[in-house]
């Protein structure tokens, strides 16, 4: 795991496919890219992420200094602010999941076909162990 870990930038500001932003930051817009056609409070992004609310709310009250999402009140339940994307973090939100595309597209490309299923299963495997820990 360290070694996978190790093979990513450590970079802060930079996603591992290039684009100039925190992953933290990249993984709630592209979350909120992929949900687009449903209501997403910040309740949802937590557990989505495996967040705590507070990590929530920080990263989202940066992305919307920054202009890419609009954090608005949620008329059924005022303690979760609802989080949709401005037309800046929906052109950003493409750009990540475009080049994010690539760059795993080309990690692929790297692995023998016949290991492909394998390394996938596996990984699935790998991701419901972690996820007992939460």
């Amino acid at each position: 795991m360290q070694k996978i870990m190790r093979s990513f930038p450590a970079s802060s500001v930079q996603t591992p496919c290039g684009v100039k932003i925190s992953t933290s930051l990249a993984h709630v817009l592209l979350t909120l890219f992929k949900a687009q056609d449903s209501l997403v409070n910040q309740q949802i992004l937590a557990k989505e992420l495996s967040l705590n609310k507070s990590s929530i709310a920080r990263i989202c009250t940066e992305l919307e200094e920054s202009g890419f999402i609009k954090i608005g009140t949620n008329v059924n339940d005022k303690r979760n602010n609802t989080v949709v994307l401005t037309t800046k973090g929906l052109k950003l939100s493409e750009r990540l999941k475009n080049q994010g595309d690539k760059h795993f597209q080309s990690i692929l490309e790297r692995i023998p076909k016949n290991k492909i299923n394998e390394i996938l299963n596996s990984l699935e495997v790998l991701i419901n162990a972690l996820e007992l820990d939460n």
